[in-house]
């Protein structure tokens, strides 16, 4: 991730819209998954980035965070209190059958060995234990964000499905999301290719700075978290983004 990048999210990840809701999506999930353990779990975060799901997860889990840049470890030792360590998601300094929760959100699409990172997750689950992931879909939606990111790919669901089957999981929810929202964010895409195409000077600038606080941001945080009131029950066949919980089978 691009320092800019880092700081602006460091900003906005209390307020803007994708950012909060994505997060509320992941907390519900774990929440569940922490009541089915009967007692609070012990959760990797890896790549946590600027912090806010870690934070949250004290709640009601034991959290453990890595992440690869030492300014997001320091940050978020000093403003959570966590523990963090500074590493690499795909070479991590915990033993075998360590965790009841991995989570890796947003974090698959910026490694180069994506199967390689998923058989070493498979390895730091307990046996039953359960890894959750959210990436990107559809390598059409790419543009300047991604770049600005580090992205090396984004998904499709079968491709997803995949990777993890490669790696010995067993998939209990695959699906897209941020789905009500998919044709503005489609829309918002093309725009940003053709202003790259005649303004290239000023695509460093990323999408959240596209959407301030305001009557806007709110009702789009709106209709994103409504989607959980679906994602319980049902997998959406499109959307900007893909999640997904898979679990390390009982030998």
């Amino acid at each position: 991730m691009e320092e800019a990048l880092y700081e602006e999210l460091q900003q906005i990840e209390n307020v803007h819209w994708w950012l909060v809701a994505r997060r509320e999506i992941f907390l519900h999930f774990l929440r569940k998954a922490a009541t089915e353990e009967g007692r609070p779990p012990l959760v990797l975060d890896c790549g946590f980035g600027t912090g806010g799901l870690i934070g949250n997860l004290a709640d009601f889990a034991q959290p453990i965070g890595v992440d690869m840049q030492a300014r997001a470890v320091t940050d978020c030792r000093n403003q959570w209190g966590a523990r963090v360590v500074q590493a690499r998601a795909e070479a991590l300094p915990f033993k075998a059958g360590a965790f009841d929760i991995v989570c890796a959100f947003d974090v698959l699409e910026h490694l180069d060995d994506d199967i390689g990172a998923l058989k070493h997750w498979f390895e730091l689950l307990k046996p039953n234990g359960q890894l959750f992931l959210s990436v990107p879909a559809y390598n059409y939606l790419w543009d300047a964000q991604d770049d600005l990111a580090n992205h090396k790919r984004r998904y499709l669901l079968g491709q997803l499905r995949g990777r993890l089957l490669e790696a010995c999981f067993t998939i209990r929810k695959l699906t897209y999301f941020n789905t009500l929202l998919f044709p503005m964010v489609l829309s918002v895409r093309l725009m940003r290719k053709v202003q790259k195409m005649i303004r290239p000077e000023n695509m460093s600038l990323s999408d959240f700075s596209l959407t301030k606080p305001g009557r806007v941001n709110d009702l789009l945080m709106q209709v994103f978290i409504s989607e959980l009131k679906l994602l319980d029950r049902v997998s959406f066949p499109f959307g900007g983004s893909i999640f997904c919980i898979a679990r390390r089978p009982k030998p």
